[in-house]
């Protein structure tokens, strides 16, 4: 699939909505401090730049929410 550039409008509008805080580590955790993130698609497909598709996660979440282990391959 190809990745479409997120549009900085969608960008600081994700930014005012979840304030660089990972929803997973929010949620999960419920760890409020602010994280170093990366924007994920909840759908997994990069050319879906819908605001309801994309969420904040730190870096640790976005790796294990994106890589597939030997056994998926």
């Amino acid at each position: 699939m190809n990745r479409k550039s997120i549009i900085k409008k969608i960008e600081l509008e994700l930014f005012a909505k979840n304030r660089k805080r990972c929803c997973l580590c929010f949620c999960e955790d419920e760890d409020f401090g602010k994280k170093r993130v990366q924007i994920a698609h909840i759908d997994h497909d990069p050319s879906n730049n819908n605001i309801d598709n994309l969420v904040f996660l730190c870096l640790e979440h976005h790796d294990e929410y994106d890589s597939r282990t030997l056994s998926e391959v």
